[in-house]
């Protein structure tokens, strides 16, 4: 997280004005909600398979960029409408509020419920035996990859033709 953290602390997505750049330290500006959600989400990640607080630390950082908490001091986010601006030019917050940044606050919003409804027990733990309960009681169940089980239902028939 140090690429992503400001001198002052503070939380700094990667700024897309230096996404073509190659072999160069990233760019400050435009910040966008998109770098913030994906951070959050890799942090809810890491910390559900270390149990390491500081990716829960890092991932509360990130989320307070949302709330006003940047390199510019301003909210991106109108509690009372639910909009999110576009992101954070390096004079002034993008005015525009499109859906990509709402779905993108939303589901950083949706990351962050997830670490306080999982208080100090790591998902994965609580994931892992659930799925192996389910797998050893259903004969029908078949294992999709190291943690997800999932019912696959016989067809009901053909399908009607166009």
């Amino acid at each position: 997280m140090p690429r992503q953290t400001s001198p002052a602390g503070l939380f700094r997505p990667v700024g897309t004005a230096g996404f073509a750049d190659l072999r160069l330290p990233p760019k400050s500006f435009d910040q966008q909600p998109v770098e913030a959600a994906a951070t959050i989400a890799a942090c809810y990640a890491a910390w559900s398979l270390t149990g390491n607080a500081a990716w829960r630390a890092a991932a509360s950082l990130a989320f307070s960029w949302f709330l006003g908490q940047n390199d510019l001091g301003l909210a991106l986010i109108d509690a009372e409408t639910g909009a999110c601006r576009d992101g954070l030019h390096p004079d002034r917050a993008n005015q525009n509020c499109g859906g990509e940044s709402v779905v993108s606050y939303l589901l950083s919003l949706s990351d962050m419920q997830r670490f306080e409804r999982a208080g100090t027990t790591q998902p994965h733990t609580q994931a892992l035996s659930g799925a192996w309960r389910d797998m050893q009681r259903s004969s029908h169940q078949q294992f999709r990859g190291r943690l997800v089980a999932s019912d696959i239902p016989k067809p009901a028939g053909p399908l009607p033709a166009p």
